[in-house]
């Protein structure tokens, strides 16, 4: 664990703020102290209840110890990063954020995750699974992510069960409604702190997924799909664009291509083969003033497959 990963998972947390305290950076929710850190000493603090604090320390006893006198007494626990994990320290963060933020921002991480020999608490509904569709990574050479840290970013973001599925970006993941609606802000800037670049996510809910997987009108007209759907494509759209952006669009553009607009997705035949066809990411952007990412039919349907299959 490194002090810049003690950071960002601090910064993760929901209206976190960096400041500091007596010469050392420190960590905040609405003015309040729930983190800090040691780079020099390579420690980190986290500002747990006497309770988690002992549980923690019994789990990882070279990890965690209190703090000297009487902040460790309330609670106060040094975390030593050279033994700490993202998981184990996203855990324990978690905690603090919830002891120290506002009572009504505390909803923002959904169910407390578990503390080390202890089951978190479940409330129905809290959390559920969606699906980030990021654009032009690992392409030709250029924008290159290793999948392994992108996970690694949806983890710190807040995110749990996260799987990614080939090498194009889709990630399928479990948040709540809060944590997932900043998906589409954090993750472009943690790639582009770590990577040089910031691609656009598009984000669907596991029902949304399933009913672009469901609901192409090509197959349902019989369009000609080739072997196991090769010409067929869904352009997924961060925006339901106007009707008349879509009434603007020329039905002839690509010949030999077809597409149908339907809520924030487009449908392509694509007879002619995605690499030659006219109807791009920079054509339907512009015209539909909005971002896109397109996916072929095999990615769209096992995605629809793992949202739905929990792991």
């Amino acid at each position: 664990m490194t002090t810049e990963k003690f950071r960002s998972i601090a910064l993760s947390m929901p209206l976190a703020t960096e400041e500091a305290h007596m010469g050392h950076p420190d960590f905040r929710v609405k003015g309040k102290i729930f983190a800090t850190l040691w780079p020099d000493d390579e420690w980190g603090m986290v500002k747990l209840t006497p309770e988690q604090q002992g549980r923690f320390v019994k789990a990882k006893p070279k990890v965690f110890a209190p703090v000297k006198g009487g902040w460790g007494l309330r609670g106060c626990t040094q975390v030593r990063l050279d033994g700490v994990d993202s998981a184990t320290l996203r855990k324990a963060m978690i905690a603090a954020w919830r002891n120290t933020a506002p009572k009504g921002l505390v909803d923002e991480l959904g169910p407390p995750e578990a503390a080390p020999g202890k089951p978190a608490p479940r409330r129905s509904g809290a959390a559920s699974t969606h699906v980030a569709l990021l654009r032009a990574i690992n392409v030709g050479g250029n924008n290159m992510l290793p999948m392994r840290e992108l996970v690694e970013i949806f983890t710190e973001a807040g995110c749990a069960d996260v799987r990614t599925y080939i090498q194009s970006g889709n990630v399928v993941f479990s948040a709540t409604p809060a944590c997932a609606k900043r998906i589409p802000r954090v993750v472009p800037d943690k790639i582009a702190e770590r990577r040089g670049f910031r691609p656009p996510v598009v984000l669907r809910t596991a029902e949304e997924i399933d009913r672009a997987a469901s609901g192409n009108p090509f197959l349902g007209a019989g369009a000609t799909a080739g072997e196991g759907g090769a010409a067929l494509y869904v352009v997924f759209l961060a925006e339901a664009p106007a009707r008349g952006l879509i009434a603007a669009l020329d039905p002839g553009r690509s010949p030999g291509d077809s597409f149908e607009v339907r809520g924030r997705e487009i449908y392509l035949n694509l007879t002619t083969g995605a690499a030659d066809t006219k109807l791009t990411n920079s054509y339907f952007d512009s015209k539909l003033a909005t971002i896109s990412t397109v996916r072929n039919w095999r990615t769209v349907l096992k995605l629809q497959e793992m949202a739905r299959v929990p792991r």
